[in-house]
């Protein structure tokens, strides 16, 4: 039981720090990325996932960005686990600074994402999904 338990734990340390990778990454941002279907700017559109990252049968190779992609963080952390965590972007609300609409056009106001990160444990039997929302305001 504590070698299932330890395996957990590491599971969702990951995870975590697969949320924490994210964060850096879109902290990093200058310029706003476009979210769209297929999140070639590392970012999907609101519903374009389906909302299934909490289902087994989501692929997580296909769909997500292995920790350390677009920051300084070094994989070579997670050297224990079975792999590296992975997470999603999703955009999912923006809120603009005023009812002006030239304020909606340009893009003044908070974007919302939501990000769902995957982590694994040593012996590859344990995985453990996290999920956060983080605002981001572009200058």
């Amino acid at each position: 039981m504590a070698g299932n338990a330890h395996d957990h734990n590491m599971a969702f340390q990951s995870a975590e720090s697969g949320l924490r990778d994210a964060a850096a990454w879109l902290l990093g941002l200058v310029a706003r990325p476009d979210a769209n279907a297929t999140a070639s700017s590392g970012i999907y559109e609101v519903g374009a996932l389906g909302g299934g990252m909490m289902d087994y049968a989501f692929d997580w190779t296909a769909k997500g960005r292995n920790y350390g992609t677009g920051t300084s963080h070094a994989a070579g952390d997670f050297s224990y686990h079975s792999a590296l965590p992975t997470y999603v972007v999703e955009e999912t609300a923006f809120v603009r600074d005023s009812f002006d609409p030239e304020a909606a056009a340009t893009g003044q106001g908070k974007y919302y994402y939501t990000v769902s990160s995957i982590g694994y444990g040593g012996s590859g039997a344990s995985e453990a999904v996290a999920q956060s929302v983080y605002e981001k305001r572009y200058n």
